[in-house]
């Protein structure tokens, strides 16, 4: 689990966590193939893509949650997922090894970063 950062705007500020850095599809579906962007206090349902190093795009991401939800039950969320109202993901799939740049934009503002798909 690595924090990225934390925005704060008052007592209501926006939060999120990526997780995992690293991911390692494998052939079997569901194996460590979903890099996940969890994420609270906000008033609108984050959106974002993936990019290749070379500045593609090669996926959106897919949400849920969010708007207000009590709470987002997920397992492979930072405390099993209480304290997070949605997620964000992209399944890593059909993509080559390499670097991939993640974007989203939540509250008006854009937040990016990397995550590694190694096979």
């Amino acid at each position: 689990m690595y924090s990225v950062r934390t925005l704060l705007g008052g007592a209501a500020g926006f939060d999120y966590k990526v997780a995992p850095r690293i991911i390692t599809p494998s052939r079997s579906a569901g194996q460590n193939d979903r890099f996940f962007i969890f994420y609270k206090n906000t008033e609108n349902r984050p959106s974002g893509s993936i990019f290749n190093i070379m500045g593609m795009k090669v996926g959106d991401f897919k949400n849920e949650g969010g708007e207000g939800s009590q709470s987002f039950d997920d397992p492979d969320a930072p405390g099993g997922g209480k304290e997070w109202e949605g997620r964000l993901y992209w399944e890593a799939g059909g993509v080559p090894a390499g670097i991939y740049i993640w974007q989203f934009s939540a509250e008006g503002n854009f937040y990016t970063g990397a995550v590694v798909v190694a096979r």
